[in-house]
């Protein structure tokens, strides 16, 4: 029960020069005697032997016989101090409970000279009351006090009390245990886990991703002053030292609830995947010299090309993986997809936007076996311009994997890919004629090794390897979109506007000019 101290008017009359009082100073009973009065305040020198002044209304209790004032200050203090041993002797005999037994059904409030009546069968005296006040003061829980009386509480509303001192108490348990826990974890010693360890747990994480925005910042901020963890950078280490976290977790995975693992459900869903290819709906070009340049960690094999030779003109491929004839519209696997809406491809990890057996498996365009592809089937003429297209639902078959340094170093001697560089870099000059603007910039590659050092490396975007892939796939995209628009098909297109200005070619620092232009160019 909370206590409510109520403003007692006639505890606090009549007091002069000698009168003992009671009274409340920083949540303590304290017992003193008034050595003057001014203004409505009374100085007083209390048992401790402190003075200072004190309002009339925060008197609690006032004794009728007064001390002499003039025997010293000594004198009065231990003469408090044998008052105060008299009291608590008194109000080790009351017994709230019986009390409140005796008068639980009655409405009207009791002074607390009437309360020590039926307390004692001796004369009663200030001493008496004052212990009678000290008791259900102390008690706080049967009684209200208000307005200098006391009143009992209904058996109903005392269950009450009892229920959320129970869950005090059990909190307080928690806290301490907890606490200690933590402590001991912090230290690196054995300590026995409490039974709330998962929501501990769960209330370190959300202090290290949510800081004071953590639904339960309070308490695990008080449990971590209580264990004397460092903040801001103790929980962390804690969750380290459990297991839980590694040295090197990525919190922006957790804060954005972004899952490496795939629930069972789904990667079960996705294992019972299995290809169905209708020969009658699936045009087979499995026959066609099909390669793909991709970096050397690449596992996921979305796109490839290819290069046909034929009477007076070349057709060219790209082909790109078709997971969309896997992937049921609007099954879990699709929703899960939806979710996560792209592969993630981070330093030390990569986490794909659809298990691994359908990313690096049925999905990839792998060396030697037979895939599902939507195929684009460009025809240029002898002057590389182009004729015709067409998209087809393909049957693909990758023969040949490259990696970028891999087609650099072929480029001269492979019919293939030196044709490809040729017909991009006239690709590239039209585009370039018709308006668009070129601004590459170099990748820096940074990843993490298994042992966890750190890497760095340029990649050039501009080499001819890198040229052939990006050029081909603006050209495939640039023609789907001209065909999903031919047909009225719903789509969502990406333009660029005009910059803004036009920074002029700077031979001497091409990237500066390049970082340049880029902030003169709308979103």
């Amino acid at each position: 029960m909370t206590l409510e101290v109520f403003p007692v008017a006639a505890a606090g009359k009549n007091i002069r020069p000698g009168t003992v009082v009671e009274f409340f100073d920083k949540k303590k009973l304290v017992c003193a005697v008034c050595i003057g009065v001014k203004n409505e305040r009374i100085q007083v020198l209390t048992e401790s032997g402190r003075t200072g002044n004190v309002t009339s209304k925060r008197i609690l209790h006032s004794s009728e016989a007064g001390l002499d004032i003039s025997s010293g200050r000594e004198n009065l203090q231990l003469t408090l101090k044998e008052i105060v041993d008299r009291r608590l002797q008194l109000m080790r005999q009351v017994s709230v409970a019986e009390l409140w037994d005796l008068l639980q059904d009655e409405e009207e409030g009791f002074a607390c000279e009437q309360l020590a009546e039926l307390c004692f069968s001796e004369q009663i005296s200030s001493d008496h009351t004052a212990a009678v006040l000290r008791a259900l003061l102390d008690d706080a829980m049967r009684f209200k006090y208000k307005g200098g009386m006391f009143y009992p509480l209904s058996a109903e509303r005392l269950e009450q009390i009892r229920l959320q001192q129970e869950r005090q108490a059990q909190r307080e348990r928690e806290t301490a245990e907890g606490a200690a826990w933590l402590a001991a974890v912090w230290k690196g010693e054995e300590a026995k886990e409490p039974e709330n360890r998962r929501r501990y747990i769960q209330m370190l994480k959300d202090y290290c991703l949510l800081g004071t925005e953590a639904p339960n910042y309070q308490q695990i901020k008080k449990l971590l002053n209580l264990a004397q963890v460092p903040q801001p950078h103790g929980p962390f280490q804690i969750l380290v030292r459990l297991g839980i976290w590694s040295e090197d977790e990525n919190l922006y995975l957790h804060r954005f609830g972004i899952q490496e693992e795939f629930p069972e459900e789904i990667a079960a869903a996705a294992g019972r995947i299995e290809v169905a290819i209708d020969v009658k709906e699936r045009e087979d070009l499995s026959f066609l010299t099909v390669l793909t340049i991709d970096g050397p960690m690449t596992r996921d094999f979305d796109d490839a090309l290819s290069v046909r030779f034929l009477d007076g003109r070349v057709e060219v491929g790209v082909h790109i993986a078709d997971a969309a004839e896997l992937i049921v519209p609007e099954s879990i696997l699709d929703e899960e997809a939806l979710e996560r809406a792209t592969s993630l491809y981070l330093p030390d990890k990569r986490i794909p936007m659809l298990p691994e057996v359908l990313s690096e498996g049925v999905c990839s365009l792998r060396l030697g076996e037979e895939r599902l592809a939507l195929s684009l089937l460009a025809y240029f003429n002898q002057e590389d311009q182009l004729e015709e297209y067409r998209f087809a639902l393909s049957r693909v078959k990758v023969k040949r994997q490259l990696t970028y340094s891999e087609a650099n170093e072929m480029l001269a001697e492979d019919k293939t890919l030196g044709y490809l560089f040729r017909l991009c870099t006239r690709l590239r000059r039209q585009r370039i004629a018709a308006g668009a603007l070129l601004l590459p910039l170099p990748e820096i590659r940074v990843w993490v090794n298994g042992s966890g050092t750190i890497h760095l490396n340029k990649i050039d975007r501009e080499t001819p390897a890198q040229v052939i892939v990006s050029e081909l796939m603006i050209l495939a995209n640039s023609l789907a979109a001209k065909e999903l628009a031919a047909r009225g098909v719903p789509a969502i297109y990406r333009s660029q506007d005009k910059p803004q200005e036009i920074v002029e070619p700077d031979a001497s620092d091409e990237l500066y000019r390049n970082y340049r232009q880029r902030r003169y160019l709308s979103r």
